[in-house]
């Protein structure tokens, strides 16, 4: 059966089935609606009826010239010359929300996001509406003074076409944060419309259709051009380009299946000067200047089935023969048609069918380095119905060499969890890390060009290298290699104060000190009543970057242990253990008059002391406090065994203060409660 029978059989009961209805230049079709608008104006047909449309909303008004419609969910998005709204159905009327007050054109719905022309500022826009309700925008991207007429983007794969005087556009777009501007491509002639079939991108003119190759997205390459029978809008479906043909007022159909020689099929003729064509379900929708018509086209029974790829994956990377291609369906047909075009890094290119029986097919050979764009058609009665969409793999090529970034060659004092950085490799999908020292060597492996090395010895001087591997070969060569150090475990401390089993030691405000460690990124302070440090439940940690430590809230009359460990990545080195004892606290009470000088007996053990101070004559500082604290006396004075005077020149208020007694050692500072009478 040839193409043109079998679009003779798809077309052949067609049927006109609705009336002309209101006037318009452009259409928006929706899964229920169909919007028209006509200035500033739009009118909405519920067309849930296909052959008796309702017109539901008559000349709704909005803010500026409608440039773009359309369809999210039970949400209709419009843009105009002056703003982005929201139309919503009441109970009774059409709400429209204004959501952004710029000019939008060129809708390109992609997930949850709408792309478009933002004519305000000549950017590419992109809108979150996942939340229809609470809309916002995600991000721009400056396109320079670029003129677009509304309704003309086209997006492919990644990439997005948008359509001026003359001009092509080309964007990179693979998420609504990755919008890139690639370059700009002059045409030979003003255009209408362009579509793509598989690596080629066609572009419509009033009198030609420009054919180039877009194999390679940076380089677009102009490669023929045919008569273009006068062709507007475009619509493709399988084998077929439909297009809005206004100068015949007509449907003009042509066969796509030679992509380099499309055919023109027939015309199928409508009344009046026609404007726009869209596509539903198993309906064309024509507008002209009396209205829109509605027809119906009618495929082979078995069209719309399509089979279900199961291998290989969804545009896979580095594929090795043998290749093994599989595919489900739900009516288990006997013929299956697999298309497939490869070309090289060298732009050379082939292009083969193949008619299985079976549901699976395998490619024994497979040139290296080849890009493959291939899909599958179920054959009946040897007419290809539905393809699947197109996809890609790409076969195996040795990996290139890699670059080494990080450890720089020579490096010192690499911690225990330094990350490894190369370049990527093109033609990797894995990498391999050779490690080695004076006496061993081991590769590892990473899927990512970063990774650590889990068994590295500090203190050791290491060489590495890493290549680029997939599942064809490893790599030929291996890259550069260097050299980098480890660190050494950091060297023990020696505790310097307090001394071990010192005694009489503060409570508050007491400083551990301890020298510092080679190689220490900071230190651990443990203190326990314990003398070990095996339970951690039952000590205090601590931590310094510095040689020293401040404690407070210790107990009194408490033996303490304490030890500091040197920690760096490699580990942590622990000190020797030392023991401190704290103060023993009681009060002697004195009673003296104001400026009086009162005296006390240091030699009675326990009275002011925890033992007496030696018999011989000692330096000390006498301290008066308050009970909020304050400081109201500091005397020195020289103390002596047996009965010692304290002067007190100044005069007190009436009432208890709290003395101590400090020698030059810092010991026996034991706090005592004075009385101070009238």
């Amino acid at each position: 059966m040839s193409a043109n029978s079998k679009i003779v059989k798809i077309f052949g009961d067609s049927s006109h089935i609705a009336r002309k209805i209101g006037i318009s230049d452009s259409l928006f079709v929706t899964a229920e609606n169909n919007y028209i608008p006509n200035g500033n104006l739009i009118d909405i047909y519920d067309m849930r009826n296909i052959e008796s449309p309702n017109l539901i909303g008559e000349n709704i008004e909005i803010d500026g010239y409608v440039l773009d419609i359309l369809g999210y969910n039970q949400y209709v998005f419009v843009g105009t010359s002056n703003s982005l709204y929201r139309l919503e159905k009441t109970i009774d009327s059409y709400k429209m929300t204004k959501i952004l007050s710029q000019s939008f054109s060129c809708f390109i719905l992609d997930a949850n996001y709408i792309y478009c022309k933002n004519t305000s500022n000549d950017s590419l826009t992109s809108i979150d509406i996942s939340n229809p309700q609470k809309p916002y925008r995600v991000t721009e991207v400056y396109l320079g003074k670029v003129t677009i007429p509304a309704n003309n983007a086209f997006k492919s794969s990644n990439y997005v076409y948008f359509i001026g005087v003359k001009w092509i556009f080309l964007m990179s777009l693979t998420g609504p944060w990755s919008a890139s501007y690639l370059y700009t491509y002059s045409l030979p002639w003003q255009e209408y419309e362009l579509f793509s079939y598989d690596s080629y991108l066609y572009v419509c003119t009033f009198s030609k259709i420009y054919i180039y190759n877009v194999k390679i997205k940076s380089d677009i390459v102009l490669i023929d051009s045919i008569p273009n029978y006068f062709g507007q809008k475009v619509f493709c479906k399988g084998d077929t380009l439909y297009m809005l043909n206004a100068h015949l007022n007509a449907l003009t159909m042509l066969d796509m299946s030679n992509r380099l020689n499309p055919t023109l099929i027939d015309n199928y003729y409508d009344s009046g000067v026609m404007f726009d064509m869209k596509f539903k379900n198993n309906y064309v929708y024509m507008g002209n200047e009396f209205g829109f018509s509605i027809y119906q086209y009618k495929e082979f029974l078995f069209s719309n089935d399509t089979v279900s790829i199961t291998s290989p994956p969804k545009d896979t990377s580095y594929i090795c023969p043998p290749l093994k291609i599989s595919w489900d369906d739900k009516k288990n047909y006997n013929n299956y048609k697999l298309h497939f075009e490869s070309f090289d890094f060298n732009g050379n290119s082939n292009n083969f069918d193949t008619i299985v029986k079976d549901k699976s097919f395998i490619l024994e050979q497979l040139p290296i380095g080849a890009i493959f764009n291939w899909n599958i058609s179920i054959l009946i009665s040897n007419v290809n119905t539905n393809s699947t969409s197109n996809r890609t793999f790409i076969t195996a090529y040795p990996p290139f060499q890699t670059k080494l970034i990080f450890p720089m060659n020579n490096f010192k004092n690499a911690s225990k969890d330094i990350l490894f950085k190369w370049n990527s490799s093109q033609f990797s999908n894995s990498y391999q890390i050779c490690i080695s020292d004076s006496s061993t060597s081991k590769i590892y492996n990473s899927i990512d060009t970063f990774c650590t090395i889990p068994d590295l010895k500090p203190g050791r001087n290491y060489k590495w290298t890493t290549r680029g591997s997939n599942c064809l070969t490893q790599g030929q060569f291996w890259s550069d290699t260097l050299s980098f150090t480890t660190s050494n475990l950091p060297k023990a401390v020696i505790l310097t104060a307090p001394a071990d089993s010192a005694n009489n030691q503060n409570t508050q405000n007491l400083y551990l000190q301890w020298n510092n460690s080679t190689e220490a990124e900071y230190y651990k302070i443990l203190i326990s009543k314990q003398n070990n440090f095996l339970d951690s439940s039952k000590y205090l940690s601590y931590y310094s970057t510095n040689a020293s430590f401040m404690v407070d809230n210790l107990d009194y009359n408490t033996k303490y242990y304490w030890q500091v460990n040197a920690v760096n990545s490699w580990g942590e080195v622990p000190s020797e253990i030392y023991s401190f004892n704290t103060l023993n606290p009681f009060s002697v009470d004195l009673q003296i008059n104001n400026k009086d000088s009162f005296d006390i007996d240091i030699n009675t053990s326990g009275q002011v002391f925890a033992k007496a101070l030696t018999y011989n004559s000692e330096l000390a500082n006498f301290r008066l406090y308050d009970l909020l604290g304050s400081q109201v006396c500091n005397l020195s004075i020289e103390l002596k065994s047996g009965l010692n005077i304290i002067p007190i020149k100044q005069e007190l208020a009436k009432g208890v203060y709290f003395g101590i007694f400090i020698n030059n050692n810092n010991n026996n500072n034991k706090l005592f409660k004075v009385m101070i009478m009238e």
